[in-house]
């Protein structure tokens, strides 16, 4: 029987933030926008999207385990390599994988529930809750393995990123607009900076069970200076989002949260091809992408 603290571990609740974040962007447009505030709605979103995310946490350590990336790789830590629960003997893939489709089931009842009370049945909720499941399921799942075929940064940027900040604005109040989707910039390039250094430690593993995402594929030499180009495309969009957006120069409070990835930078350009000390450089870029959302988010209620 696991229990809940054993979930909690199997499901890598703390990474959970990754969802929480460009759902309290998505509201902060929603509140900006003056229509009218939907709490329920909010709170509907929050829960399936949480539950959600431990399925693709869960089901992402199930496929790396049966494709073998689990057992090949050797420089496992706190921010990379999944849980490492499969290899010890308290659970069994078996249970990983009822773990996951309870969770996944659990979300898509309130993404239904969604589907009603927001377009009545079919709509623009349907289409988000069918391209949520295909990126983040479909992240490691066959067939289409997203993140073995070098899609996997794709599926991150807009699965963590553009669609839950433009879904949650949607459900909130009913409203389709660009703004929340321009303004997801921020987030959706601050994630994917942090799946970025997550890959560098595990490159070598990666490489060899076959899992070529685009780390592997560009070796980290290459891929450092692609980190920079996120974090430099994130402050140019800052830089602009006052007039792309309409909205005060409040937003340039993003800029701030974006000093711990230049911190995280100088560390990937000189340790690049040494996992053992690219913690810290995890460690920051995960902290600037709460900092820079944050802050963005707070930029637009001001």
């Amino acid at each position: 029987m696991i229990s809940p603290k054993q979930f909690l571990v199997y499901a890598r609740a703390p990474f959970t933030y990754a969802s929480l974040l460009p759902m309290l962007t998505g509201a902060a447009f929603a509140w900006r926008s003056g229509l009218d505030f939907n709490w329920l709605n909010f709170a509907l979103t929050l829960v399936g999207m949480l539950f959600v995310h431990f399925a693709v946490n869960l089901y992402n350590d199930y496929f790396d385990f049966v494709n073998g990336v689990d057992q090949t790789n050797s420089f496992r830590g706190k921010f990379n390599g999944g849980s490492g629960a499969l290899l010890g003997p308290d659970v069994t893939p078996r249970m990983m994988a009822q773990m996951a489709t309870a969770c996944l089931l659990i979300g898509i009842a309130c993404g239904i529930w969604l589907m009603v009370r927001v377009d009545g049945g079919f709509g623009p909720v349907f289409v988000l809750i069918i391209a949520g499941i295909i990126l983040g399921v479909f992240y490691t799942a066959p067939p289409l393995k997203l993140a073995y075929r070098g899609l996997g940064e794709v599926a991150i940027f807009f699965g963590l990123g553009v669609l839950p900040i433009f879904g949650t604005y949607y459900v909130i109040t009913g409203d389709m607009s660009w703004t929340p989707v321009i303004g997801s910039m921020p987030v959706s390039l601050g994630i994917t900076w942090v799946l970025w250094v997550n890959e560098f430690p595990d490159s070598e593993g990666d490489r060899a069970a076959g899992k070529r995402n685009l780390v592997v594929r560009l070796g980290t030499s290459a891929a450092r200076y692609v980190y920079a180009a996120f974090v430099a495309a994130c402050v140019v969009f800052i830089l602009m989002s006052p007039v792309l957006l309409d909205m005060s120069p409040f937003l340039y409070l993003g800029l701030l949260g974006i000093i711990p990835a230049f911190i995280a930078m100088r560390i990937i350009f000189e340790h690049h091809s040494h996992p053992d000390k690219l913690v810290r450089a995890q460690a920051f870029s995960i902290q600037s992408h709460m900092a820079t959302a944050l802050l963005f988010a707070v930029g637009v209620l001001l």
